[in-house]
């Protein structure tokens, strides 16, 4: 059996699908965040790529995130890296919310699963931006 090709839309639509199914449950907001950034993680992901770059004076085409980091030999730690990818090419607006994502996400992972259903609500419409910004 083949594998299928990775595609960071696929993973998007797999995380929005799941998050979707989980805020109707209306039981885990903690998750609801958490799903939330990572279906915007790769939304924008699949927007930014494939990106084309100028490395040591030649032009190169980038087709992922991770290609991204190894042109550019970024080594550290892949959420700040994509962070500041997003405030660099994306509207303020969508930077904003990504980082804000991504701080809900931190906070509601170790927060002994205490995250507010307002934090979720918001999340989810952060969601909805990103998705709708990104044309999915």
């Amino acid at each position: 059996m083949r594998e299928a090709k990775y595609s960071s839309l696929n993973h998007a639509e797999h995380n929005y699908s799941l998050c979707q199914e989980v805020s109707k449950l209306n039981s885990y907001p903690d998750w609801v965040v958490t799903l939330s950034f990572y279906s915007c993680l790769h939304y924008l992901r699949e927007k930014l790529f494939p990106m084309k770059l100028v490395v040591s004076g030649k032009n190169v085409n980038v087709k992922s995130f991770d290609r991204f980091c190894q042109v550019k030999a970024i080594n550290g730690a892949k959420h700040t890296i994509m962070k500041n990818l997003v405030i660099e090419k994306c509207p303020d607006n969508i930077s904003s919310s990504y980082k804000r994502l991504l701080d809900l996400s931190y906070t509601s992972r170790y927060n002994q699963y205490q995250t507010s259903p307002k934090l979720a609500d918001y999340a989810l419409r952060s969601l909805e931006g990103i998705r709708k910004h990104c044309n999915c």
